[in-house]
């Protein structure tokens, strides 16, 4: 995936903007803007109705299970239910395939490296060579002092000052060689791909553990290779405090106190049942705007009241208005909970809440109605921006202080599909080589059940009241109540 990273002082001061709290910002509109936003989403998520039946297909079929239909045919006819996991060995499979081609294990998987003939701005060049240049022009400066001095020519203070200038520009030009250029290049590159190796492996942010790099990757190609789709968010940026223990020299006693503050990126894996994109558009480059859907807790939502950016307010009021939560089943969620075998109480959302992300573009008139700081002249510009909803409220509403990356999701295809937006996994690829396989060995243990045992006759009249003769087993032991041969 190639990412463009912002600049840290262009996003600092956006991120200071978003981050500003929404009374600063002249308050945030719950009206008109999240009535429409709402109604945008309800379209998305009509139009993935049916792509999520080709989905709960699909894990259904990884999982090896039958359709409740098929599942009630095969027991009304007292036929094996044996199900082969084809799909289930392909995917996974798979999976480890491409992560083995992606994380080799003995070597890094990406690096950086400097063009043939790099463009470097001349103040890099003179802060990379500056002990060259001084040392140089200072060979220069006696050599001219010399010459000087054999004429009997004494320089004023003016004319030292500009000699060395010149003798400064004159051994910058002398040094600055496409050799000097590339190694030069070659250093920048090599400390920028520390940096960027450093964060991709850091996944321990303010107190919180992230799965890692490798495992948000995992989990993308597992969702490609299974649904068709593996969906990567980020890169975004936040805020990191890095804290340690200090001894406090008045008191001795030894507190945690924040080190430092910095700018960090930070990535993702989302799952697809969470991300609605913009209904009929068939590449992701041609988005106008993608919603995901959080289920929190209701922890988790008082959690986001404190978040800087966010409207506490509605927040609280919210969860004062649903004390035990606002969200019910979806109907794939239904379904879901349905092929979880161990989910002893299916159809609970108690204490869980909806909130709704929508990165996309919105105009200057719509942003300055939620309360965004945006000059009347602009209203009719448009902007990539964050919104966040929650209830019939939006909580928070930001221009997008990323540079250069507008919505940021990162769609990976197990295949293109000139077709539609959501292209085929393996599991949907397989349908029907699974379904014929299933048959077949089905077919296989009917028949070994049918000839590989003894047929009995047996007169019934003599049976004892409620023994079933369909149970005959080894050392099964059957009662008769009459007499006779």
């Amino acid at each position: 995936m190639s990412a463009v990273y912002p600049d840290p002082e262009q996003f600092d001061a956006g991120y200071q903007e978003s981050m500003r709290e929404p009374e600063a910002r002249g308050g945030i509109d719950s009206g008109a803007l999240a009535h429409k936003l709402m109604a945008e989403y309800k379209e998305a998520a009509n139009a993935r109705t049916l792509v999520e039946q080709r989905w709960l297909a699909d894990l259904q079929q990884y999982k090896g299970q039958y359709s409740a239909a098929v599942l009630t045919h095969l027991k009304a006819t007292k036929r094996s239910s044996v199900y082969y996991r084809l799909t289930t060995f392909k995917v996974n499979t798979m999976v480890a395939r491409l992560m083995d081609l992606l994380f080799p294990q003995r070597s890094k998987n990406w690096s950086l490296e400097n063009t043939p003939d790099p463009m470097l701005p001349d103040d890099v060049i003179k802060a990379a060579l500056q002990e060259e240049i001084a040392a140089t022009a200072q060979g220069m400066l006696e050599s001219q002092a010399q010459h000087l001095a054999e004429q009997g020519i004494i320089p004023d203070a003016v004319a030292i000052q500009k000699m060395q200038m010149q003798t400064l520009e004159a051994a910058f030009q002398q040094l600055n060689t496409p050799e000097a250029r590339l190694n030069i290049a070659k250093d920048r590159a090599s400390l920028m791909e520390r940096v960027i190796d450093d964060q991709l492996k850091e996944n321990n942010v303010n107190g919180t553990l992230r799965p890692s790099w490798q495992s948000n990757c995992k989990d993308v190609v597992g969702s490609a290779c299974l649904y068709g789709m593996g969906i990567l968010k980020g890169p975004l940026v936040e805020r990191v405090e890095t804290k340690r223990f200090d001894k406090d020299h008045e008191t001795g006693k030894w507190q945690e106190q924040t080190h430092s503050e910095d700018l960090k990126p930070y990535h993702e894996a989302v799952s697809i049942w969470s991300i609605f994109p913009e209904p009929d558009v068939m590449r992701s480059k041609d988005l106008r705007y993608v919603w995901q859907v959080h289920l929190k807790s209701d922890k988790d939502l008082l959690e986001l009241a404190n978040f800087p950016g966010f409207d506490g307010e509605a927040i609280r009021a919210h969860r004062a208005l649903h004390p035990e939560g606002d969200a019910n089943l979806e109907t794939w969620e239904q379904y879901l909970q349905t092929l979880d075998m161990e989910n002893l109480n299916p159809g609970t959302m108690k204490n869980r809440y909806r909130v709704y992300e929508r990165w996309g573009f919105l105009s200057g008139k719509e942003l300055s109605e939620a309360g965004v700081d945006v000059p009347e002249a602009d209203h009719a510009n448009v902007y990539s921006s964050n919104i966040w909803i929650v209830g019939n409220r939006v909580i928070k509403a930001a221009i997008n202080p990323l540079e250069g990356i507008d919505i940021p999701y990162y769609f990976y295809p197990y295949q293109k599909d000139d077709s539609s937006f959501w292209p085929e996994g393996i599991a949907s690829l397989l349908r029907a080589p699974q379904a014929g396989i299933n048959a077949t060995v089905r077919a296989m243990q009917d028949n070994a059940a049918a000839s590989s045992g003894p047929i009995y006759g047996l007169n019934l009249a003599y049976l004892a009241h409620g023994e079933d003769i369909n149970s005959m087993i080894a050392n099964r032991v059957f009662q008769f109540d009459k007499p006779g041969d």
